[in-house]
């Protein structure tokens, strides 16, 4: 099984452009809905269905996709002049494909992926083929995108915690709990560490009350 990348995908572009996208999704012979390239950009043309078949379709969809699998649009909402998707890519966020996409059609593409497991974060804006990334690891991505407030309480409180807490048990209980933040979190301002250190310092007392 691999490792599930979310991701956030916008697509703007005429309306013309965006209605023809959407019937051709929902005009595509297979309708198993995880056909999203297969159904917009194609396979290559220097693939052939014997090749593919015969292995070549991993290479093809890592080379064209820029994932393992073509991806999904189960959960796809299509507007006047945009298309948003949500959905799950093998490993990696298919940045290639919506390369290829946005040249085919002219259109721009806004992308926001994480996959924790694989420890990434980032974003990307695509404009007629010319691709901006922005990437950082998993902890620190999430708070450069959504700030410290939503980093403490979805990362800090729900996991991350309890993780440093049980190292610290049985590790050096004599390391500085400044320090013990700082080697875990090296992006955190001066004040978010204190505030997680005192976090800490409470979990630590009730854990050996």
């Amino acid at each position: 099984m691999p490792n599930w990348c979310y991701n956030n995908i916008e697509i703007l572009g005429e309306p013309k452009v965006i209605k023809r996208m959407s019937a051709m999704l929902d005009a595509a012979s297979n309708k198993k809905k995880d056909n999203f390239f297969e159904s917009l950009i194609g396979v290559d043309e220097k693939e052939t269905t014997e090749s593919l078949e015969n292995g070549g379709w991993y290479n093809h969809n890592i080379e064209r996709y820029g994932t393992k699998w073509d991806i999904s649009y189960d959960d796809i909402v299509v507007d006047k002049d945009s298309m948003v998707l949500n959905t799950e890519s093998a490993w990696s966020p298919p940045i290639e494909g919506m390369r290829i996409l946005s040249t085919m059609y002219d259109v721009s593409v806004k992308m926001y992926y994480e996959e924790p497991g694989a420890d990434f974060c980032g974003r990307a804006t695509i404009q007629s083929g010319n691709v901006h990334e922005e990437d950082y690891d998993y902890q620190e991505g999430i708070y450069q995108f959504e700030g410290f407030d939503e980093w403490f309480d979805r990362e800090f409180i729900n996991s991350g915690l309890e993780y440093i807490v049980d190292d610290f048990e049985h590790g050096d209980k004599s390391e500085d709990l400044v320090e013990v933040i700082k080697d875990n979190y090296h992006f955190l301002k001066e004040s978010e560490i204190m505030e997680c250190v005192d976090e800490l310092k409470k979990e630590l007392a009730t854990t050996s009350a």
